[in-house]
């Protein structure tokens, strides 16, 4: 991870738009909240996906609330975006250091192929993983998802069972393995 030395600037509050008088962002990645509350505290955001996403907060006006992802409240108050680009990227990459400093506008391609995350994804694909047969008991053994893809399995099912998110695909019972010498895998 790329390390950021930011400017000695001070905190700078800004009005969240279309919120005015109920939130403020500043450029240090903080937002506090007016909203029934005249003298104002600090919004403690939710991290996404189980400690692995981007930080976000509820924002109430009316009675209803919006969750929002507090990057993107901090870019569109500090960062001019002349080009109307789609994506925020978080420059040292990590997804809860939201200082103006480490954000930028950018695409979907660059977000997408910014830094190590080709590589993360690589690593995660290359675990390897078993199977067993919930009917036989019968075990298969893979170098990676994407082996077991290329013998009729598919991929996002194996993934989603081996994270808990299915119970079985295709009669089976997947698992993450770890990585063994002299294995002999199924290709």
């Amino acid at each position: 991870m790329k390390l950021i030395e930011y400017s000695q600037t001070p905190e700078v509050w800004k009005a969240v738009e279309g919120y005015e008088g109920y939130y403020l962002v500043s450029n240090y990645g903080r937002i506090k909240s007016f909203y029934k509350n005249k003298n104002g505290r600090f919004i403690k955001p939710l991290v996404m996906n189980a400690g692995k996403g981007y930080e976000q907060v509820g924002l109430y006006k009316n009675g209803r609330q919006k969750k929002i992802l507090l990057h993107r409240l901090i870019a569109e108050a500090f960062i001019a975006n002349p080009d109307d680009l789609p994506f925020v990227n978080h420059i040292d990459e990590n997804k809860i250091n939201n200082h103006v400093e480490n954000l930028e506008w950018c695409t979907r391609s660059y977000n997408n192929n910014y830094g190590t995350r080709n590589k993360r994804i690589s690593d995660t694909q290359s675990i390897p993983v078993s199977a067993k047969c919930i009917r036989t008991g019968n075990e298969l053994h893979f170098k990676s998802i994407a082996e077991a893809s290329k013998q009729g399995f598919n991929a996002s099912s194996i993934w989603k069972v081996c994270n808990g998110k299915m119970n079985k695909h295709h009669e089976y019972v997947w698992k993450y393995e770890k990585k063994e010498v002299g294995h002999n895998w199924v290709v």
